[in-house]
């Protein structure tokens, strides 16, 4: 919702500022994931704020919103502004100002929010617990779900770190396919 009413905002008005907007609009997405976590963290922490669904709201928003901004307003720049005055209008007009957008242009913006919804949905603590009840996952994440968890768990989240993450064999792959046959057939 702000994302897009930003894009509303920045494309139907004309102020000095407004290419400051777009720029520093894109800084969340510029940078790297961690970096932005761990200064909304050190922000949190330095205000005083505690820890739970707040701070976790507010994170993402500050993560999606860029992209919701970036995508409406692209949108928004080959929107046909007679449309705006059809819809001002009323009737008939309307009606066919609207008929005559393409349909993929009148879906794509809707199909783009809709993503970004269903991931603050799986976010949502009553579903994310459901979610890694579902598998035996731990909610590792996803600190207010904990409580709400009703299933076992395959694993604890301590146990991840006796793990190591395996690299990609790529090209290797068949080379090590080939001796793990041996290995299995005994030859």
């Amino acid at each position: 919702m702000l994302g897009t009413l930003a894009a509303v905002g920045t494309s139907s008005y004309e102020f000095w500022y407004r290419p400051y907007v777009r720029v520093m609009s894109f800084i969340p997405m510029i940078l790297p994931e961690i970096i932005v976590g761990v200064s909304l963290l050190v922000f949190f922490t330095g205000l005083g704020l505690r820890l739970g669904l707040l701070s976790v709201w507010i994170a993402h928003t500050t993560f999606n919103v860029p992209f919701v901004y970036l995508l409406v307003s692209a949108r928004l720049e080959e929107f046909d502004p007679s449309v705006v005055e059809a819809a001002e209008g009323g009737g008939e007009a309307h009606q066919r100002v609207v008929e005559a957008q393409p349909p993929q242009v009148r879906r794509r913006g809707v199909r783009q929010g809709l993503r970004l919804e269903f991931i603050n949905f799986i976010h949502r603590p009553e579903i994310y617990a459901e979610f890694v009840d579902a598998f035996g996952f731990p909610a590792t994440v996803n600190y207010a779900a904990r409580p709400l968890k009703k299933g076992d768990m395959w694993y604890k989240a301590e146990d991840l770190a006796k793990y190591e993450i395996k690299r990609d064999l790529g090209p290797a792959l068949d080379e090590y396919n080939k001796i793990w046959q041996e290995i299995r057939v005994g030859k």
